[in-house]
């Protein structure tokens, strides 16, 4: 997932963790579902993440995830719930 252009420091993490500690679903289109499933998962035990990006997989991982999408036929797999 290459998100390079945004530069991530402690106070736009903290701003973060205080906007998503608030929500408990998200809304993701196809493409950016299949960017988080495909990315996210790999941080929970990358001894490499740092401790925002552990933090934020496992938010990832417990948020409820509703994907809208005209093209897709199928479940494309699952980022727990």
């Amino acid at each position: 997932m290459d998100i390079s252009f945004v530069r991530y420091h402690e106070e736009l993490e903290t701003f973060a963790n205080q906007g998503l500690s608030t929500c408990d679903t998200v809304l993701w289109g196809h493409a950016t579902y299949e960017m988080m499933h495909a990315y996210w998962p790999t941080m929970l035990d990358n001894l490499e993440a740092t401790a925002y990006e552990r933090n934020h997989a496992a938010w990832i991982e417990q948020v409820q995830k509703v994907v809208c999408s005209r093209s897709l036929k199928k479940p494309i797999g699952t980022i727990r719930n």
